[in-house]
């Protein structure tokens, strides 16, 4: 056995020969210079042999080193004949070639160029060493082979070609091969025409070759044929041996009793294979359950093939020669013959097998605890298929025959995700799990060629497989033996380096591990590299420097499985005894351990085993090289049927003159670059390739089309094409076939899909460019990951997406651990167009919908109003109504669309009658002295108008509460009953067939009654069908009085909420059997007793008469009572318009019980200018239609405009409901309605009910009809009876045509199209919302101008003087006179009225927003910020300075004026230092033109009061709160759609899937809210109406405010708001100028201690260590752990600096990728860096832009437009490098997206220093006031108990990082807090009973402690800690008895109390203080 190593031979035979390597080259070096002393000396083989040492054991070792030696052409071998060879330029020594004319050639001196053409071979043949003499006098270099040193091959495969005359022909496949052939032996029987055999050469002579048959291959039609002749050609034998095929079928065919000896009798265990579907040899089957520990028992069970295959058989012997079966594509070789492969030794099905069984323990981590490994038989209970079993554990879908099975699936696949884990974590590399899959059309054509991705089931059988060799292999290396282990070395460092240096040359930074044995390794850069979308083709790069797998005695570990020798651990090959000898040899060495088997002798067993690893490792890489050849056979036969198509070439390697690209068919092919474009350049640095302007990298793709295929290589030629595509976004255009998003399941390496996008996520870190998309195509959704190579090609990409737009992408799809999902990793993405059925409505009359809803329609609509409008204007309608219940807050956003369509303004809300039914027809009868008949009627239906009646009458006669009389009786009907209403009632039709008629009953009824008062429950119900029946049988009017218990317990009663005849029963104590009810006299019964005991408590109320009984009932609480039905109103003009605002107002305030309602009377009087209409199915013509007569029926439509009815489907839910028997009862009822109407001339429109757009959106309204609906209760659609709800989309003309064919032609056109467009003429066109250019309606001040005036100039010379400096006069000039010219006076004196009504009651007002820029608001005290530029202003002689001794301005130099030096005034007196340098045009305009907004922070103690002062200053009826809607959020859609999913029993939809349904419910309205601070001020020359409706926030009657309906921005143009919030720092100032006396305005603003405490801690007396803070600002005001981070970068020293940073921390990208990058790199101070709006500006200014243009770049930047409207600020970008603006400034600006003013920096950062400088110099009054204002959530343990342990619980707390409650997160800032105060040596005492105070924490009288108030006890509320203190002021508390009762506690808090020791001096009791 030998083995050759780098050219250079090397024989080695272990523990055999005493020859080891180094001898062998020793030896062969003498060799060479022995020959060199004698060169001309010949000699023999023998003599050399023994001279050089060699015995004759080892000759053969010394005949194959010369061999060698003349093969390197160092000697001449001749017969026996050995000499030495000298250079000679005649003879050569070189390998026989030849080219493509055929022509033999060899070539020399390892060189092409080197070249001899051969005259005569001599009998060589391709590929042969041969020495070669040229001929002499020849300018071309020609010769004679004179020796073939070396064949290579001595086989050929040949064609056989037979005649009619049985004469053969032998075609070489090889056309060099050009002898003639005598063959030894010819077999007619086997050699036929057209067979492909191979021969064996023998010896030459006369130009002729001896051979003879070595293999038969084939036939000419069989469709492997080229498949096999790969094979052979390469060395592999197709056939057997006779011998072996006789001994095959002389095997026994099924299981002997005998052979069940000594074995494991498995059979009756749940044992099955999994296996490919056309799989016939299988040789592994498995098993699984679970033992009481938690174990898994998985046995892994092998065909025992060592059973049937002994070592002394034939079939042995083949198995060792072939060593594997060889699978080349579609097509298997086998090791062993078909009969045993497919037979005996597979496992098939419902048949004894015996197997070797490997049954191990595994924990929970996926570790071998314990294991047995036995010969067994099994009875195989299935053979199943990797795709059923894919299709039940992926698709989560039963495969026919399974379900027995799918526990044990379930469980292996949960043990597959352990073992998958486990080697995973002991470094498993996975390079791919992808396989070719080839499809052939019928004629045997390849169809197609893809990657096909391994799924869970081939993954969990490879784990399984793989845990049972590693087992096996372990038990062997415990024992010891002499095994052949499965083995792979770490890899070749110098490889991995090599290759690791083109990844990083790609634009990776991987470095190289230092220790490349540790598997780990190469798995932390794999891990790398799967980040990447380059990750496969960078894998196959690393791949390539791994090195291949073998079989070896020692046991090396396997590196590519992470198993590590050194640990013990060890890996062989042992499931596959059918198709490897290695796992048969396996067996054998087994089974010689665990049973007295023998197998192997021990001579020579070690050197058996080795050359048997060498060999069988030798014979795998053959056949992966078979395979090879033959996927490369399949694809050049694919490729040759695809000539001049264009195919995306993936790159898998880019060098300096060629790339390797390879198809998704897995074609590789080398294409120069050259070949791609003359201008192709190739970069070396970055081994990129720039082609057509466009960069290329390992990974990219590229179209390429096919131009040839040379068969006989087998090599596909390509050429790149050039594609254009304007539609194409990434990549190329995408062509291939389109897969369903659902049908992903797995990992694909190539897949292509078409959807829309629905989401766009940018990427998150800086430089990583790559974004992703949300994409679904509505099956479901799909993340789709796009990469970018630079950050300028991301932007270009992501500015490329827009939502909602279609595009087709391919791409390969991996399982993303960050979305925890599978995601698209795209190749190619193009735009298409929508795949969305387009619906058109092409009549050329269109149809006009009046009943449309909306978002806005609460829990209801789905639809946004502008789809709506959008889809209207689409198939060109004229109009559309827009009618949300009870709502109109869509009206503002419909104005926006007024000149696309006409809008008919509308709205539905519940109407209900102003009389009360409690009693029909009364009279003045005494109650309780009446005789009364109570009565129950069952019916057919509820139809009374129809075809329904009265099957029975129950009564009784009811007198001073005693039954008197009853009357019952059936009633035949002349129809079968329905069995809904048999099951109802109880009653049959057999009980029915002798029973009178309804007119017989009916009259027998009547005349018992007589003209007695009657009562019902329900009676409307009744009473419809006595109507009825009155009328039909003509027996006059029904004039008796008739009364209503349900009317009546419902006024009796109104709180409760059931009024049922059950509930009734209970409630007043009647006996009755629930079982009885629906049959009348026992109803009637239980009726009367109820109602004598409700005439009994009307007696109690005074109400004694029938006339008095509506009394019952306060006439403001009509509106509760009766039944409400559905009604649309329609605006037809400006007054109309007015008119609906008030009926919505009422509706939603004077009228609101439970829900929104209006009085009919209502209506009726403000009816001028409005259309009604009667709704839908819960409108009052259609609910009553059926139990009405046609005259009834009549008078109800008196009071409509116009009657609506909708098709039969949106009615389908009655049918659910029995409300309706049928769609033809339906129908009728519809007929009714159409007739009655017509017969009144009343207009009859259908109308859609549109609560969706499209059919399929019905789905979003299932979501949200599943949900509960705001103040508690479920949708009226929400009922478990519901099968469906209808689809109430917005419909075609058509749609709605065909919905009402059951009319005639003429009929449904009038209804569809005519009528509703005759109701849409009918409305004018008017305005909803003013047009006032921007300028809003404000209150009138008299003298408002004066006064403003006159205050701003008081106390501007106040402050600088009577004689004002030049600055100062004309910027209050300028100002005020922008003020008053815009009409914005009053506006200021509102807030100056506002900020001193606040102050004169002792509370501070701060400022917000931008108005801090307006100097005359520093003037009326409505601000603090002075926004002059930095100045001295004397506050003695008021002399001022705003420059310095050169005339410069300060301002250039100071950003605020605080940070100015200190200076002393001519007269003496320390200057005050102020201006914050802000540009007025920040707040108002350049030219005075915005709208100011004025917002101002009230202490939150103060707001309310600030609050009820506007109605003070503005009346009652003039202010609102600003209106707010309150929609369905992101978050709480998600749920919503979780939940119905999870209600419907589908509980697995992808999260993305949940996601994006969620959209369509997203902005639904849940309910209404308010504006925190906001305040609606309506002047008094208008009123309310004349803007909005008004309404309670949140349907909340005991609001103590209305607000606007209307949310506030649709109306901010016409009315004043002013923004009256509520905040902390000014009730932080109060507390503190309370308690120290110390006032704000005292407070220096350049204190240095104070300013050092932004940056240190040595102000505070503690380190940084002690606080956990770099700095003393923690707990001030704004600065947030953000901020503090800004602040450690930035180290600011003024207090100009501070401002700046406010600004960086509320702008977006301002900080972050911005300023922060720039003072990092120090391009400019942080000073100067853009911090706030009005930094631009004066920047500008500072620096020669002209004004106007500084303040519309301000604009534009500040709004973050520089990214939206790139093309203007490129714009301004040319203007500013014109000015010579510096390009960091450019730059910067560029970034932003929102900038914060100036102005609103520097009011937080005000109050923050004036905090800080109590935090430093009065630090308790701090603590204190913090604590009692800001301190949410209390740990007082920790607290009491001081440092230590706060800063223990604190480490406890923060530990948790994740995952915090909200509460826990307060603690957290509160004992962060305590921790500085303790560490300054200050101390928290227990809460004292008799100290502590309800809220505020309370400073000791050491002046040191902090007393804790009683809201700190948790679970103890303001209230109750308001009650204790109420409790002890007026007398001390005794005992904790007394505390409790007084104070109302709870146990709970009493036991808080106790274990804080707060209750430690008082008894339990109080008893015992009487002692």
């Amino acid at each position: 056995m030998y083995i050759k190593l780098m050219g250079d031979f090397v024989m080695k035979y272990e523990n055999k020969l005493n020859v080891d390597t180094k001898d062998i080259k020793r030896i062969k070096t003498k060799l060479i210079e022995y020959f060199k002393v004698n060169q001309n000396r010949t000699y023999n083989f023998s003599y050399l042999s023994k001279l050089f040492g060699f015995n004759d054991d080892e000759e053969c070792i010394f005949k194959d080193l010369l061999e060698n030696l003349e093969l390197e052409g160092r000697i001449l071998v001749n017969e026996d004949e050995i000499s030495y060879f000298k250079k000679n330029d005649r003879l050569k020594i070189g390998k026989v070639k030849f080219n493509n004319n055929n022509k033999p050639y060899i070539t020399y001196n390892n060189s092409e160029k080197s070249k001899i053409y051969i005259d005569n071979l001599n009998g060589a043949i391709n590929g042969d060493i041969v020495l070669v003499e040229t001929h002499e006098n020849t300018t071309k270099k020609i010769g004679d082979v004179k020796k073939i040193i070396k064949r290579l091959n001595d086989e050929i495969i040949l064609d056989c070609i037979i005649d009619s005359k049985n004469n053969y022909t032998l075609v070489p496949k090889d056309k060099s091969f050009n002898y003639d052939i005598e063959l030894d032996y010819l077999d007619n029987k086997t050699l036929v025409d057209g067979s492909r055999i191979k021969i064996k050469l023998h010896d030459f002579k006369n130009g002729r070759y001896r051979a003879s048959v070595s293999d038969l291959i084939g036939h000419k039609d069989d469709p492997d044929l080229e498949i096999r002749t790969i094979a052979s050609d390469l060395g592999w034998e197709i056939s057997f041996n006779k011998d072996a095929i006789d001994e095959a079928y002389k095997l026994p065919t099924s299981v002997k009793e005998e052979d069940l000896k000594n074995r494991l009798d498995l059979r009756d265990e749940t044992i099955f294979t999994i296996d490919g579907k056309d799989t016939k040899d299988m040789d592994d089957a498995v098993s699984i359950k679970k033992d009481k520990d938690g174990n898994y028992i998985l046995g892994v069970h092998i065909a025992d093939v060592s059973s049937y295959i002994k070592s002394n058989m034939n079939l042995y012997t083949e198995a060792l020669r072939r060593s594997t079966s060889c699978y080349p594509v579609g097509y298997v070789i086998p090791m062993l013959p078909h009969i045993i492969s497919n037979g005996i030794c597979s496992l098939n099905p419902n048949v004894d097998r015996l197997t070797l069984s490997v049954i191990m323990k595994i924990d929970e981590e996926g570790k071998v605890i314990d294991y047995d490994i036995k010969k067994s038989v099994i009875n195989s209970k299935k053979k199943m298929t990797y795709e059923d079993v894919n299709k039940i554990l992926v698709d989560k879908q039963m495969a026919p025959g399974y379900e027995k099975f799918l526990n044990d699936l379930k469980l292996m696949e949960e043990l597959h995700h352990i073992l998958d884990k486990n080697k995973k974590n002991r470094g498993y590399l996975n390079f791919g799990d992808h396989d070719i899959k080839i499809e052939y059309e019928v004629n045997g054509n390849v169809k197609s060629i893809s990657l096909c991705t391994r799924k869970v089931s081939e993954m969990m059988i490879e784990d399984f497989m793989l845990k049972a060799n590693e087992t096996v292999a372990t038990f062997a290396r415990s024992l010891q033996l002499i095994f052949n282990y499965r083995v792979h070395p770490s890899p070749d460092p110098e490889i991995i380096r090599q290759k690791i240096e083109y990844i990083n040359s790609l634009g990776f930074n991987i470095k190289l591990p230092k220790n490349l044995n540790n598997p780990f390794a190469i798995q932390s850069i794999m891990k790398q590299l799967n980040e990447n979308p380059l990750a496969e083709a960078l894998n196959e790069i690393l791949l390539q420097g791994m090195r291949s797998a073998y079989y070896s005695t020692s046991n090396i570990g396997h590196y590519g499985l992470g198993i590590n020798a050194l640990k013990g651990e060890a890996y062989c090959h042992f499931t596959s005894p059918i198709r490897r000898v290695m796992d048969l040899i396996v067996h054998m060495i087994i089974k010689e351990i665990i049973t007295d088997e023998k197998y192997f002798g021990k001579k020579n067993f070690e050197s058996f085993v080795n050359e048997l690893c060498a060999w069988s490792s030798s014979r795998q890489r053959l056949e992966d090289k078979i395979e090879k050849e033959c996927i490369g056979l399949r694809t050049a036969q694919y490729m040759q049927n695809n000539i001049g198509k264009t195919f995306e070439g993936k790159i898998t390697y880019i060098s300096k003159k060629s790339i390797m690209i390879v198809t998704k068919e897995n074609v590789y092919a080398n294409i120069k670059l050259r070949d791609l474009n003359e201008n192709c350049k190739f970069d070396p640095k970055t081994c990129t390739f720039n082609l057509d302007d466009k960069i290329y990298t390992v990974g990219d793709t590229l179209p390429v089309v096919v131009v040839d295929v040379d068969m006989d290589s087998r090599k596909v030629h390509f050429k790149y094409k050039k594609e254009v595509n304007e539609n194409c976004i990434l990549g190329y255009s995408v062509k291939d076939e389109v897969t369903k998003l659902n049908d992903i399941s797995y990992e694909m390496d190539n897949v292509t899909v078409e959807g829309y996008v629905f989401g766009i996520m940018p990427s998150t870190k800086k430089g990583f460019n790559s974004f992703t998309l949300k994409f679904s195509d509505l099956t479901t959704s799909m993340y789709v990951r796009i990469y970018a190579k630079t950050e300028e090609e991301y932007n270009e990409l992501i500015a490329k997406f827009k939502e909602n737009m279609w595009i087709r992408v391919n791409g390969y799809v991996k399982n993303n651990p960050f979305y925890n999902d599978f995601v698209l990793n795209a190749r190619n993405i193009e735009k298409i167009d929508s795949k969305l059925e387009e619906i058109k409505d092409l009549e050329e009359e269109k149809r006009v919908e009046l009943h449309a809803h909306t978002k806005m329609s609460q829990m209801d609509g789905v639809v946004e109003v502008k789809d709506l409008i959008k889809q209207a204007c689409k198939w060109g309608h004229k109009a559309i109504a827009i009618t949300d219940h009870n709502s109109i807050q869509t009206f503002p956003e419909c104005y926006h669309h007024k000149d696309e369509i006409k809008i008919l303004y509308g709205v539905e809300l519940s109407m209900i009658d102003d009389d009360l039914d409690l009693v029909f027809r009364s009279d003045d009868s005494v109650l309780l002295d009446n005789t009364y008949v109570v009565f129950d009627f069952e019916t057919t239906g509820f139809n009374a108008g129809g075809k329904d009646s009265i099957i029975e009458i129950g009564a009784v006669k009811l007198k001073n509460g005693e039954i008197i009389d009853k009357f019952d009786m059936l009633i035949n009907p002349g129809k079968p009953l329905s069995p809904h209403i048999s099951e109802l009632t109880g009653i049959t039709d057999f009980m029915l067939k002798d029973a009178p008629t309804e007119e017989e009953a009916v009259k027998e009824f009547i005349k018992w009654t007589g003209n007695l008062p009657m009562v019902a429950h329900n009676a409307k119900f009744d009473a419809s069908f006595l109507t009825m029946a009155y009328k039909k049988y003509n027996l006059g009017e029904y004039t008796n009085p008739l009364l209503d218990t349900l009317e009546l317990s419902r006024a009796i009663e109104p709180t409760a909420a059931r009024h049922s005849l059950s509930a009734l029963v209970k409630r007043y104590d009647i006996p009755w059997d629930e079982e009885s009810h629906h049959r009348g006299d026992y109803d009637a019964e239980a009726t009367a007793l109820i109602f004598y005991k409700m005439l009994e408590y009307l007696s109690t109320r005074k109400i004694e008469k029938m006339n008095q009984i509506n009394d019952l009932v306060a006439k403001d609480d009509i509106h509760k009572f009766g039944n409400l039905y559905h009604v649309n109103l329609l605006v037809k003009n400006k007054k109309g318009l007015k008119n609906l605002f008030k009926i919505v107002s009422y509706a939603n305030t004077k009228y609101l019980y439970k829900t929104p309602r209006i009085l009919r009377s209502v209506i009726n009087e403000l009816r001028e200018g409005i259309l009604v209409g009667s709704s839908c199915s819960n409108g009052e013509i259609f609910s009553l239609a059926r139990s009405k007569s046609d005259d009834e029926l009549a008078n109800l439509m008196d009071f409509y405009d116009y009657i609506e009815i909708q098709p039969l489907d949106v009615y389908s839910y009655l049918i659910d409901t029995e409300d309706f028997k049928d769609y033809d009862e339906i129908k009728e009822n519809v007929n009714k309605i159409i007739r009655v109407a017509n017969n009144k001339d009343k207009i009859v429109v259908a109308t859609g009910d549109v609560h969706h757009l499209t059919k399929k959106d019905k789905l979003y309204r299932q979501i949200i009809i599943n949900q509960k609906v705001p103040g508690g209760g479920f949708h009226p659609l929400n009922k478990s009876s519901i099968k469906d709800i209808p689809s109430q989309h917005f419909r075609t003309t058509r749609e709605m045509l065909d919905d009402f064919s059951f009319l005639n032609e003429d009929e449904a056109k009038k209804i569809v199209v005519e009528n509703t467009n005759k109701i849409a003429d009918m409305v004018e066109e008017f305005e909803i919302i003013p047009d006032t250019k921007g300028i809003p309606f404000s209150p009138i001040f008299e003298n408002s101008k004066e006064i403003i005036k006159d205050i701003s100039y008081k106390k501007a010379h106040e402050i600088y003087g009577e004689d004002l400096p030049d600055i100062v006069k004309e910027r209050l000039d300028t100002e005020l006179n922008g003020i008053i010219n815009g009409g914005f006076d009053a506006i200021y004196l509102i807030a100056q009225k506002l900020v001193k009504h606040s102050n004169d009651d002792g509370y501070y007002v701060g400022s917000r927003g931008s108005v801090g820029s307006s100097f005359a608001a520093t003037m009326l005290g409505i601000t603090e910020v002075n926004p002059l530029p930095a100045h001295y202003v004397c506050p003695n002689c008021k002399k001022t300075i705003f420059t310095d001794e050169n005339n410069r301005m300060y301002n250039l130099d100071y950003a605020s004026g605080y940070d100015l030096p200190d200076r002393k005034c001519e007269c003496g007196a320390m200057m005050n230092k102020d201006g914050q340098d802000m540009p007025f045009a920040t707040f108002l305009g350049f030219n005075a033109d915005k709208v100011p907004d004025i917002d101002l922070n009230f202490s939150g103690d103060y707001q309310a009061k600030a609050h009820e002062y506007t109605k003070v200053l503005f009346g009652e009826d003039y202010v609102y709160r600003a209106g707010t809607i309150g929609t369905v959020a992101d978050k709480t859609a998600f749920g919503y759609v979780k939940g119905y999913y999870e209600d419907k029993g589908i509980p697995d939809v992808k999260n993305l899937e949940v996601e994006r349904l969620a959209i369509g419910v997203t902005g639904v309205k849940r309910t209404t809210g308010q504006h925190p601070g906001g305040i609606v001020v309506v002047p008094d020359y208008k009123d309310i109406f004349d803007f909005t409706p008004y309404q309670y926030p949140a349907d909340d009657p005991t609001s103590a405010w209305a607000t606007t309906h209307f949310n506030y921005h649709d109306i901010e143009s016409c009315l004043l708001k002013l923004d009256i919030l509520g905040h902390d720092n000014p009730t932080i100032f109060k507390y503190l100028e309370d308690n120290t006396g110390i006032l704000m305005k005292d407070i220096p603003m350049d204190d240095k201690k104070v300013m050092s405490l932004f940056t240190s801690t040595t102000a505070l007396g503690v380190t940084p260590e002690q606080i956990n803070c770099e700095t003393g600002a923690l707990a001030l005001p704004e600065f947030t752990k953000f901020v503090i981070g800004i602040v450690n970068e930035t180290k600011p020293t003024t207090f100009a600096e501070l401002v700046k940073i406010s600004g960086l921390s509320h702008g977006t990208d301002v900080w972050n990728g911005n300023a922060q990058d720039i003072v990092k790199e120090g391009i400019v101070p942080f000073k100067e860096v853009i911090g706030c709006r009005d930094d631009i500006m004066v920047y500008l200014m500072n620096h020669g832009v002209e004004p106007l243009k500084s303040f519309k770049i301000m604009e534009f930047v500040r709004k973050g437009k520089a990214s939206k409207d790139p093309a203007k600020w490129q714009e301004f970008v040319k203007d500013l490098k014109d000015a010579k603006i510096p390009d960091w400034f450019i730059e910067s600006c560029g970034k932003i997206k929102y900038m914060f003013p100036k102005a609103h920096a520097t009011a937080y950062i005000s109050a923050a220093w004036k905090i800080a400088w109590f935090k430093v110099y009065k630090p308790i009054y701090y603590y204190a006031a913090w604590f009692s204002i800001k301190g949410l959530s209390f740990d007082l343990e920790s607290m009491e108990a001081g440092y230590n342990k706060i800063k223990q619980r604190l480490e406890e707390m923060q530990l948790k990082k994740f995952g915090l409650s909200p509460k826990e997160s307060d603690t957290i800032a509160t004992l962060e807090v305590a921790l500085e105060m303790t560490a300054r040596k200050f101390k928290f005492s227990g809460i004292d009973l008799n100290k502590s105070d309800a809220k505020y924490f309370i400073i000791g009288e050491d002046k040191n402690t902090l007393i804790p108030p009683f809201r700190a006890i948790d679970g103890l509320g303001d209230t109750v800690a308001t009650k204790i203190i109420e409790e002890r002021q007026k007398k001390p508390f005794i005992s904790i008895e007394d505390l409790q009762k007084r104070a109302k506690l709870s146990t709970t808090v009493i036991e808080k109390m106790r274990v804080m020791g707060v209750l430690k001096n008082l008894p339990e009791s109080s008893q015992l203080s009487l002692f």
